[in-house]
Order: C-alpha cells, then structure tokens, then sequence
C-alpha cells in the first residue's frame, strides 16, 4: 500500500535533487514537490480512496490518499514520517442515500532541525489549523492502513457491493480490532445485508469504546427505528438529543425522530437549524423543513422553502420533492 511506483520515483528524484544536504530544504523540496504545478499538482478529491500508485495515476485524492502517498515518499527521500489522526468536530458528508461520517489524517515528518506537520486539506486556513500538534497524535502503519480499508469499504457499500465491502471492512478491522469507525462501516453493511443481530452487535461496540459516538447513536436509532423497536428508538434518540453537533445531516436524522414521537415543533427547530448552517442549498434539508411546516399550518413558509427545494433538486429527480408534489400547498 505504501509502495512507490517507479515512475514516481523517478519523478520525485528529479524533483529532490542528489540525497544529503540540508534536510530541512530537502523537506520542503518535498513538499513543493507534492503540490506545486512543476511537480504532481495534486488536485482535492473526497472520493474515492486511492492507494499510492492509483493516486499518482489520478494526480487527485483525498486526505489519507495524500497522506499515504507523501508519507511513501518522504520514507524513500530517508525521512521519520508517520500518520497523524486529527481531532475534528463531528461532521457529515451526504452521498446519494448514505450519510458517512468525515475523519482527517495528516501527516508527521521529524528532522534534526525541526518537527513537521504536512495537512492536505484544501482550504488553507483550516489546514493550518489542523496542523497544530495539538489536535492530532502519532498513529502506526496499521492503523493508517486500516483507515484505508474502512475508507474504501465505505466506498463498495456506496456503489451497492455489499459483498465485496464486508471483505474490505474485516481487512480493517483484522488490522485494527478496535477501530470505533470500521465497526461502524460493518454495522451498515450488515443492516443492508438484512444482517440485523450483526448490525446492533457493531454499533454497541462502537458506542461502548465512546459513549458520546453521535455515529454509533444514530446508527442503533435507525435501526431500531427500521426494525419497529419503538422504545429502544426512543432510548437513543433521546441520548442523541443531548449531544446536537452543529452538523445540518445530524440534525435531519434528529428531526426525523422528533417527528416519529409527534413531536414537529422541535423537529421544525432542528430543521431549520440545519437549513440555515447548509445555506439553503440541500434540497433533502429544504423539502424536510417544509413538509414540517406544513404539518403545523405555516403554508407561506412551506411555500417558501418546497420553491428553494425545487430550484436545487429538480434535476435530479429528488424523492422528497416527489412525496411534497402531493401535498397541495395552495389549499387554505
């Protein structure tokens, strides 16, 4: 996985120049290497996960190929780098009808001179942000490696190979037992698969190594929430109210369970709460809020936020635009 392609090793040696010198230029050589149009001009990209070689292919990736890829070449310029997991606030990404969960990794690299961190987010501010040594810590080869696995288990689930994406999860996890995040992923899989047992077993272990896993929450509410068990509904659901991350999907998910106990004031509160943290742009968030407002008799509203929905998902044929098609808004 770590392994250097011989034609970007004969790019990077280029680039480096002869070893030996100052290593601290070296290292910057390095970087400017990475990023610079002069040398692979790496561009940003969510998905998918890419092992080195496939990243160079690409010339794109995200976050952990880029850490991978850089942290192969630094090793072969006889540099100490290591992956670093990043502490970030509890954030979500929306793909198709998944809702993944988003962790950063970044990279260390020691010299004599100085301790580096190399972050590949692509907004400037925030990677500096997150390349104070505070907000990470040092991890080993096999857990970066697992990140991968998990990553691109993910990204099998996503396409519908189920199958295929279970054997990528247990890779991660054969590496990394207690990885809170593949637990997570075999948990999915395993409730796609009809694999409910399975499923509850995953997301329990996850919530028992941290009790504050707004993923392992959500997951266990949406099971039950699937299988009809009212009450353990209930019981997480109510363990998720108290956490409310500033994330629009986490507050979706929990004006969906606002709504179920009957309860669509708060479920309108949560909703527009995350309407207005998305900008008014996700055509889910907008035709949730105005269906709720239509269910408490605040047509203008609704009238307002099912137009701001058609105008983002009419193209793609969004689902929730076609239940809110029933729903005559013009009537008193």
């Amino acid at each position: 996985m770590l392994e250097v392609p011989a034609a970007l090793a004969e790019h990077a040696d280029r680039a480096l120049g002869p070893a030996g010198g100052n290593p601290a230029e070296r290292l910057d050589r390095l970087v400017d290497f990475f990023h610079g149009s002069q040398g692979l001009g790496f561009s940003y990209r969510a998905l998918p996960t890419h092992a080195v070689e496939d990243t160079y292919a690409a010339g794109e990736g995200n976050c952990l190929a880029f850490t991978l890829t850089f942290i192969a070449l630094a090793r072969r310029a006889g540099f100490e780098a290591f992956a670093r997991e990043v502490r970030i606030p509890d954030q979500w990404r929306r793909e198709g009808s998944a809702i993944l969960g988003i962790g950063h990794v970044n990279v260390g690299v020691d010299t004599p001179q100085r301790n580096v961190i190399v972050d590949f987010e692509p907004d400037l501010m925030r990677a500096q942000r997150l390349a104070q040594p505070f907000r990470g810590r040092r991890i080993s080869d096999r857990r970066v490696l697992a990140h991968f696995y998990n990553n691109r288990a993910a990204e099998l689930m996503l396409e519908g190979r189920l199958a295929s994406a279970r054997n990528w999860v247990e890779r991660s996890l054969h590496l990394d037992g207690e990885f809170e995040a593949a637990l997570i992923t075999r948990g999915v899989v395993s409730r796609r698969m009809g694999l409910y047992e399975a499923a509850e077993s995953d997301f329990r272990a996850a919530l028992a190594r941290d009790g504050r896993s707004v993923d392992a929450l959500a997951n266990l509410f949406r099971l039950h929430h699937q299988l009809g068990n009212r009450q353990e509904m209930i019981r997480y659901g109510r363990r998720l109210e108290g956490l409310a991350p500033d994330d629009p999907y986490f507050l979706w998910q929990l004006a969906r369970f606002q709504r179920s106990l009957g309860e669509t004031e708060l479920a309108r509160r949560s909703l527009e709460r995350a309407v207005r943290l998305d900008g008014e742009q996700d055509p889910m968030l907008l035709a949730g809020l105005a269906e709720t407002l239509f269910e408490l008799g605040q047509r203008e509203q609704a009238r307002h936020y099912l137009t701001r929905a058609r105008q983002h998902g009419r193209n793609a044929a969004h689902k929730h635009l076609a239940q809110l098609d029933k729903i005559d808004l013009k009537k008193p």
